[in-house]
């Protein structure tokens, strides 16, 4: 079985600490499993946020008039079996273009059910989301403060979900050996919440 995995990258430095563990991650996956990964970088697609428009409410899937890549991408997430976000703690809370991919998933948002919408539900019960937030500052409440708001849409819409919180992380690679190790082990856990 070949696994499909998104990575959605909230960072804008090119080798960033978010990028390298969510490498260490795949390698740690790719361990138990044949994978087959795609990484988009959310920082430089300039989403635009949620306007609260609610044309998509009606539409029996994903659906937004905003036309940015954002369906897109939301295409890719639909056809991944796990998707990792991973970014960096932006002044203790996540980075904006997450927020605003996050924001955008109220069109998967049956507001009849106030769950996911039944065309997806089947979809996402399957799908493992998780969440590498990464942090200068010690102390994993801070990650997992900033993990909350992609916590809270994917248990919202019937997901898995897996917290990877990594404090105390520094910008010269090989200062980081714990997290990356630390990342590669979740990535190896991950294969078991399939």
């Amino acid at each position: 079985m070949v696994v499909k995995v998104l990575v959605l990258l909230g960072s804008y430095r090119e080798n960033s600490s978010s990028s390298r563990y969510a490498k260490a991650f795949l390698e740690g996956l790719s361990s138990k499993t044949q994978i087959e990964s795609k990484t988009i970088n959310l920082a430089q697609k300039k989403l635009d946020g949620c306007t609260g428009c609610y044309a998509c409410s009606p539409k029996e899937s994903f659906y937004c008039v905003i036309k940015d890549g954002f369906e897109e991408i939301m295409q890719e997430v639909v056809d991944s079996d796990i998707v990792i976000f991973a970014y960096p703690v932006y002044w203790y809370a996540i980075p904006g273009e997450i927020k605003n991919f996050v924001d955008r998933t109220v069109c998967l948002f049956d507001m009849k059910t106030y769950g996911i919408k039944p065309s997806l539900k089947d979809n996402f019960s399957k799908k493992l989301f998780v969440c590498i937030s990464n942090s200068a500052e010690e102390g994993k409440s801070i990650c997992e403060r900033a993990a909350y708001p992609v916590q809270s849409f994917v248990e919202s819409y019937g997901a898995k979900y897996q917290g990877v919180y990594l404090s105390g992380t520094q910008r010269e690679d090989n200062k980081n050996q714990n997290q990356i190790n630390e990342a590669k082990q979740a990535g190896i856990k991950a294969f078991n919440k399939l």
